[in-house]
Formats: C-alpha cells, sequence, structure tokens
C-alpha cells in the first residue's frame, strides 16, 4: 500500500517520522502552513471516550 511514510522509507531509510504533543491542532496547523510546511498526512481522533 502506497503512503507517504512508505515512499519515505524507501528512499531513505528508517528514522523519525515525527513527534508532536498539541492542543490546539487548527493553530499549530495553521502556524505550520505559515512557516511553509505542508501537510502530507492527518488523523484526529474523536475526544469521546478519552480519559
Amino acid at each position: 500500500m502506497d503512503s507517504p511514510q512508505k515512499r519515505f522509507l524507501d528512499e531513505h531509510g528508517e528514522g523519525v517520522y515525527h513527534l508532536g504533543f498539541e492542543s490546539d491542532l487548527d493553530r499549530a496547523e495553521g502556524f505550520g502552513r505559515t512557516m511553509g510546511l505542508p501537510v502530507i498526512g492527518r488523523g484526529r481522533r474523536d475526544r469521546r471516550g478519552c480519559a
């Protein structure tokens, strides 16, 4: 299955993909975009049921 992660691993090998902690994801994404960082993948969970 093709994905940005697979293409990166195929080309560069293993390494750090990402690590992040943020409480306001919309704000953080907007800030990244102003710095020229593209969003190549996104996953968000519904907060229902989270402790």
